[in-house]
């Protein structure tokens, strides 16, 4: 992507561009810092080679799209960085290029517009007839707005065809990933937290206790946890959750005190979680974890977020969709989904659910 965007230079090798590039990468890319917001629009318009009459007819465009015109005029180091990426978005979907590239740097904004952003996107590619290379792992933004797709693996191509062969293609890279868990939370170095109590392993497996991250919809899904006790802890809180894929919203699945009794430095536990027919709408979610006392102290707790890869589903067929409620408004969820937390004690039983 950056070479692309000519913003770094290839050891080897060549690329060709027809047209004017406008790219949208990490947040701090394509601003200067002590310019103002008005100054870099000018200025981004004339690296595309537009004159300065062009730039003002798209000014008021701009500033609309990106909804920071109280901040205009403020030097854009001063930008929260989700004002930062709706003024860069904005600035590079309105100037008119020939080829846009976008990364998943949208996923900063709030929900409201990451919507807005996909639409423009939309609308420059198919009203417009622009070129659009849009990279995400949000596979239903891919759905939504890509004709053709590519899965690169560890930066080597691995397929290219349509999006919705790339998509198959890639659920099934993901049901065939087995991955050390524990070698991956241990190496988590930014928990929040203080240490009283760590994850020291996270399982997602199916109700044969094969780990996987693909379910179908409905299906039992199972999250078993270990943890280890380093400071005096007031009891035990278990949360999970989803985040969703455009929004990032949080989407709870367990939200429990599991023990109100003081847990002690040495103490060790493991538990196993249940979603009794995960009814959920069709996407990929990102996974939440989090053990915290059961006075939810902010110091006691551990989290894993955005475990990799992320939790996906599917509909019957296997495939992702949209299809849920069709023709009325709905959630995520469809209720009631059964949830059982069990303590798992020494040799392997289950103790009474918790």
């Amino acid at each position: 992507m950056k070479i692309l965007s000519r913003v770094a230079s290839p050891t080897k090798g060549k690329v060709r561009l027809n047209g004017r590039v406008a790219s949208l990468l990490e947040v701090g890319t394509g601003f200067h810092a002590e310019l103002t917001g008005r100054d870099n629009i000018f200025l981004n318009g004339a690296i595309l080679g537009m004159t300065q009459s062009e730039i003002k007819k798209k000014f008021d465009s701009i500033v609309d799209f990106s909804g920071v015109e109280r901040y205009i005029d403020t030097p854009v180091k001063r930008y929260s960085s989700g004002m930062y990426v709706r003024l860069a978005f904005a600035v590079a979907a309105h100037l008119e290029p020939e080829i846009l590239i976008v990364d998943e740097v949208l996923a900063v904004g709030d929900a409201e517009f990451q919507k807005k952003c996909l639409g423009k996107m939309h609308d420059v590619s198919e009203k417009e007839g622009r070129t659009v290379l849009f990279v995400s792992h949000n596979l239903q933004a891919i759905r939504n707005l890509c004709q053709k797709a590519i899965i690169l693996d560890q930066g080597e191509l691995h397929a290219n065809g349509s999006a919705e062969e790339c998509l198959r293609t890639y659920n099934d890279l993901i049901r065939e990933i087995k991955i050390n868990v524990d070698t991956e939370i241990n190496d988590f170095t930014h928990r929040r937290g203080k240490g009283n109590i760590r994850m020291s392993s996270v399982e997602v497996t199916g109700l044969d206790g094969t780990t996987r991250f693909v379910f179908k919809r409905g299906e039992r899904v199972f999250f078993r946890l270990k943890y280890n006790v380093y400071k005096e802890m007031s009891g035990l809180t278990i949360t999970i959750a989803m985040l969703s894929g455009i929004s990032r919203e949080s989407i709870a699945l367990v939200h429990h005190v599991l023990t109100e009794n003081t847990l002690m430095p040495g103490d060790t536990g493991e538990l196993l979680v249940e979603i009794e027919g995960l009814d959920i709408k069709p996407g990929e979610y990102p996974l939440y974890f989090e053990l915290r006392d059961a006075k939810y102290n902010e110091y006691s707790k551990d989290v894993i977020d955005d475990l990799t890869p992320p939790l996906i589903v599917v509909n019957g067929d296997e495939e992702l969709g949209e299809t849920f409620n069709p023709g009325k408004p709905s959630g995520y969820f469809k209720v009631p989904s059964k949830i059982v937390i069990s303590e798992i004690i020494p040799g392997g039983y289950l103790k009474k659910a918790l």
